[in-house]
């Protein structure tokens, strides 16, 4: 495990005890949702372009949590636990593969409040493939074989941000529809010559509760 994964779960252990000790003194905001989103692969340095080959993304979905502690009503501290199947086509000419990785996603963010309606959040992520990814090799529309792999990088950090609407019924409990960007930072692929990086859009819905409101209101 090198420095840079190191240190991700270093801020990841330092969010958590701190998203634990306000949300026990404040009440957590937690969210709960599916997702469904389109996943994909880029390079910054142009070797991928360079030698023919180019990537397309892929509809990927999942499910997951996101945990807020609130520093004040308009500001938070999040933490998650985010299920993601990504997907994605690399290739040239005729022949090409398309990936499925399994991934977790856990982005530590600040999010803003605006009301209790919208909200915007931005911060890191540090990602873990689980098991192997798939492989199938296709050539126009027909695939010629699957199989699994672990030829890729099983640990991935980066930046994430998102965008919120609360559809509020209780202060901030009520359904909520979030899009998300992740933004890779490290090369997933363990082969030198080609870089992959996550470039994902990503949409979650589902519900939002909070627990602080909730305490304040049987008080």
């Amino acid at each position: 495990m090198n420095k840079s994964v190191l240190g991700i779960l270093g801020i990841v252990t330092l969010g958590l005890a701190s998203a634990s000790a306000f949300a026990a003194s404040n009440g957590p905001r937690i969210a709960v949702g599916g997702i469904a989103g389109i996943t994909g692969a880029r390079t910054d340095s142009g070797s991928i372009q360079n030698t023919g080959i180019t990537t397309d993304r892929k509809i990927g979905w999942g499910g997951g949590l996101l945990v807020e502690a609130p520093l004040t009503d308009d500001l938070g501290i999040e933490i998650g636990g985010l299920y993601l199947n990504r997907k994605f086509e690399v290739g040239g000419n005729n022949l090409n593969f398309t990936r499925s990785v399994p991934t977790i996603f856990v982005p530590l963010e600040a999010r803003f409040w605006l009301g209790n309606i919208f909200s915007v959040a931005g911060g890191g992520f540090y990602s873990l493939r689980i098991g192997d990814e798939n492989n199938s090799i296709n050539s126009g529309n027909s695939t010629l074989v699957s199989f699994d792999t672990g030829g890729r990088e099983r640990n991935e950090y980066g930046l994430t941000a998102a965008a919120t609407v609360n559809l509020a019924s209780v202060d901030k409990t009520g359904l909520f529809i979030e899009a998300r960007y992740n933004r890779g930072l490290s090369n997933s692929s363990k082969n030198s010559a080609y870089e992959e990086k996550i470039d994902d859009l990503l949409l979650m819905a589902g519900l939002r509760f909070d627990a602080g409101n909730d305490a304040k209101a049987t008080d």
